[in-house]
């Protein structure tokens, strides 16, 4: 290969990385521009969850509420936090703790669901 033919691949190359890598910067701005709410559930539990009208972008902390006015289910009294899955598979939130907001974690209406969880 002569070297104009491989001065042009390593040009087309470096194009073809620099719109990849251009398209990629767009969706993480994009995520990061999206806004998300936090709900709470009280799980296997009853009561009122506490509520949150704010909204929140990736990446920012937030204070979880407290499980105040929640009641556990039979044999499990005591509220021990929140998680992101209704399992306590997800991320867990100590009561009062930080949670970071994540994408992922939210469905697709941009809601995030935390859950208490009872021991």
């Amino acid at each position: 290969m002569g070297k104009t033919k491989l001065r042009i691949v390593i040009v087309a190359l470096l194009v073809a990385v620099a719109l990849i890598t251009a398209g990629c910067e767009k969706a993480t701005d994009a995520e990061e521009a999206k806004k998300f709410t936090i709900t709470y559930s009280a799980g296997t539990g009853t009561g009122t969850p506490p509520t949150d009208d704010t909204e929140y972008s990736v990446g920012e902390e937030v204070t979880a509420k407290a499980g105040t006015g929640l009641t556990g289910p039979s044999g499990m009294t005591t509220f021990t936090g929140w998680n992101t899955k209704a399992d306590g598979t997800g991320t867990s939130v100590s009561a009062s703790g930080t949670y970071k907001v994540v994408a992922s974690d939210a469905d697709a209406t941009g809601v995030i669901t935390l859950y208490a969880q009872w021991s």
